[in-house]
């Protein structure tokens, strides 16, 4: 699975493809998603993914593109296991570069 930028996972979609968590959340990014799920009880979490359905894999997928992440996840039924496949996503931030020019 290719690695996601750090700004992909923070650019927020537009208004009308935000997510609506049974829980009364709403989320507009993928990183909003990881936090909320991080936090999200087993009842919430059961609503939006069960052996019917992934929301979550669904909306990365539709909304943003991410399809390697979205097929990662879509099979999860595991809230801790769907939060360390999207942190592992993440490529790691860089810091200055130190090249020479």
């Amino acid at each position: 699975m290719s690695k996601i930028n750090h700004k992909k996972l923070s650019k927020k979609c537009q208004d009308e493809n935000v997510f609506y968590v049974c829980n009364g959340s709403v989320l507009s990014s993928i990183n909003e998603l990881l936090s909320e799920l991080e936090n999200m009880d087993e009842d919430a979490f059961r609503h939006h993914v069960n052996e019917s359905k992934n929301d979550f894999s669904n909306w990365i997928h539709d909304i943003f593109r991410e399809a390697d992440l979205a097929d990662k996840i879509r099979n999860v039924t595991d809230k801790n296991e769907a939060v360390e496949i999207i942190k592992s996503s993440f490529a790691p931030t860089r810091g200055k570069s130190n090249k020479k020019k």
